[in-house]
């Protein structure tokens, strides 16, 4: 799993994850979450079970309401160059398991695997240096894929006296080619177009 950006609700009793329930023997890396994830165990912001895997150079947001970004990995597992800012329940930040699994710079505003509590600016600052610059844009305050189109448009149509309408164009296979179209009145979706030729 490579170059994903990732949103919406995820929710399962055991083993929830944005990315995925289990990972057995998987690599992830490059992944961009804005989700809600939900469960009672094993839940994690980006892996509900990570085993014999590596999760890498990946950012979380939304909520998750385990406290972790991995809800158990196991001891052959890597979590290497990470921040979460996916929130808790009770408004804290989700962490990383203090397994016996290996993890190098993993950050949230409340923990780290350094021991040593950092900013968020200081943690991009850190990514920087460690997430590969043709994947990554640090062009805005939260970093961004770069082969995953996400344009955003805003348009005023004349003939609708003035009313606002925003046009959302989405390239999940990055290959250039037109996949949808969400069509919003007042950030309100009125028409989506899906498999465009």
């Amino acid at each position: 799993v490579n170059v994903v950006h990732i949103s919406g609700t995820v929710q399962s009793d055991k083993g929830a994850g944005a990315v995925v329930g289990y990972a057995g023997s998987t690599l992830i890396s490059n992944v961009f979450t804005d989700t809600n994830v939900i469960g009672s165990r094993e839940t994690g912001s980006f892996v509900g079970v990570l085993e014999n895997s590596k999760l890498l150079n990946s950012i979380s947001f939304g909520t998750v309401s385990y406290y972790s970004v991995v809800g158990y990995p196991y001891e052959n597992s890597l979590i290497e160059n990470v921040i979460s800012m996916s929130k808790l329940n009770d408004g804290n930040y989700a962490y990383y398991n203090n397994n016996s699994h290996k993890s190098f710079n993993v950050y949230s505003p409340n923990y780290s695997s350094t021991g040593t509590i950092i900013s968020y600016d200081q943690m991009i600052n850190i990514m920087k240096t460690k997430w590969d610059p043709t994947t990554w844009s640090f062009s805005q305050e939260i970093p961004t894929l770069i082969f995953i189109p996400n344009a955003y448009f805003t348009n005023i149509v004349s003939d609708t006296d003035g009313v606002v309408f925003d046009y959302i164009i989405h390239d999940f296979y990055n290959v250039g080619q037109l996949i949808g179209i969400e069509l919003r009145q007042n950030g309100v979706t009125i028409q989506t177009l899906t498999d465009l030729n």
